[in-house]
């Protein structure tokens, strides 16, 4: 017959049983004993106790009433990495600073600050050059990147094709003293900045050039962060 068993030993004592969580809450577990039939006298008779036990100690996480045990939350330990304010992994639009309707991006392979492309939402993750603190820019389906070439033009490649050295950039901020600015990890001194605005034009270049303290360089190197949907 099933029985609750409480102890071990010849200290143990056995309970009726009811279910595994009536068991389980006094501290027992399932057993089984052979039923005797007693020639003389009256059978064995349950008696109704009461038993105090020692409930679980919990740590302001509750107490799950269902199986009597202190409830468990899982959470989550993965750290994140924020550069510049940019979740390194989120995407993210780049709004030029200046110019409220033009956003970094992709034109013909090129990297340009422009208000028609559609191309214009960047993943940022961490530098694939392994360069500590820094990030490198991905489209949001993670297939090409953005890369140094020649002298100072910036443009996008298939992940193949991409010098790590070259795709690698550290988030400063902005220039302007708010938002944010791109500096080649390798190239310092330099900055990524659209070319100067021309009226009219709905798209200007984008190329690595070296710092000169101007107003209109400074204008032309920040962008402000966006949070998008990848």
């Amino acid at each position: 017959m099933p029985r609750c068993k409480v102890g071990s030993g010849r200290s143990s004592v056995y309970y009726m049983w009811k279910d595994r969580a009536a068991c389980r809450f006094l501290g027992g577990r399932l057993a089984y004993q052979k039923h005797r039939t007693c020639k003389v006298g009256k059978p064995h008779q349950w008696a109704r106790v009461i038993r105090c036990v020692k409930g679980p100690i919990l740590s302001k996480k509750g107490l799950n009433y269902k199986t009597g045990r202190k409830m468990i939350r899982h959470t989550s330990s993965k750290r994140e990495t924020i550069l510049g304010g940019m979740r390194v992994g989120g995407c993210y639009k780049l709004r030029a600073f200046h110019h409220t309707k033009d956003y970094f991006s992709n034109v013909g392979t090129f990297a340009y600050n422009s208000e028609t492309s559609k191309v214009n939402v960047w993943k940022i993750v961490a530098g694939i050059d392994g360069t500590r603190n820094s990030i490198s820019f991905k489209d949001k389906t993670n297939r090409y990147g953005l890369m140094l070439y020649s002298k100072d033009r910036a443009r996008f490649y298939w992940n193949k094709y991409l010098n790590k050295k070259n795709s690698t950039f550290y988030v400063t901020k902005g220039l302007m003293g708010r938002g944010v600015s791109f500096m080649p990890a390798h190239k310092k001194g330099y900055f990524l900045r659209h070319a100067d605005y021309v009226k009219g034009k709905k798209s200007h270049q984008i190329n690595v050039t070296k710092y000169s303290g101007k107003f209109a360089f400074k204008k032309a190197a920040t962008w402000y962060a966006i949070k998008s949907k990848c």
